[in-house]
């Protein structure tokens, strides 16, 4: 029996564990070690005084304030969750309208066009109308041809990055359900 074997067999004594054919070889490691035999008595001497110590009543009040406690962490641990939801959720939106943003600067030259054929009466108005549904239809599916593989790579890579900030938030704030 080395020192580490003894250990767990003066733990499985004192915690009257130990099985019968344990002991003598125990009391025989404990013949020959001096470090063992001192951590012995040391152990013997606590359990000793912790089995004569009085039995001390909790303070007035104990159950209530660590329940009272246990409901502010849980709350935390809400409001974290929630932070965390709202920090992936805009990180999502952020990335999949970013592309979007990047049709604003030829918004106003549009609207300018559109003004200019909204100044010729009659046909010209309803030609120019129609020229600019066309344009309009022409220019959203350029734009879509351009930018929807970017918006779906932004959509997948927010859904990804909001997959792995949730698993780090539960992973590190287990929901523990009470009984």
């Amino acid at each position: 029996m080395n020192c580490e074997e003894a250990l767990n067999g003066m733990m499985e004594v004192l915690n009257a564990e130990a099985l019968p054919d344990a002991q003598p070889l125990l009391l025989e490691h404990l013949r020959t070690c001096r470090v063992c035999r001192s951590r012995w008595e040391r152990l013997q001497r606590v359990e000793r005084v912790l089995r004569t110590a009085p039995l001390v009543s909790p303070a007035p009040g104990l159950t209530s304030r660590v329940l009272a406690r246990l409901e502010r962490h849980r709350r935390r641990q809400r409001i974290l969750g929630g932070l965390a939801f709202a920090i992936g959720l805009g990180t999502f939106l952020l990335l999949t309208v970013l592309p979007f943003l990047g049709i604003l600067p030829g918004l106003p030259g549009a609207l300018r066009i559109a003004l200019r054929t909204g100044e010729v009466l009659g046909d010209r108005l309803i030609s120019g109308f129609g020229s600019f549904l066309n344009s309009l239809c022409l220019s959203a599916t350029a734009f879509l041809t351009l930018i929807l593989p970017l918006l779906l790579c932004g959509i997948v890579l927010g859904l990804g990055l909001v997959a792995i900030w949730l698993s780090l938030v539960c992973r590190f704030y287990p929901i523990r359900r009470s009984v």
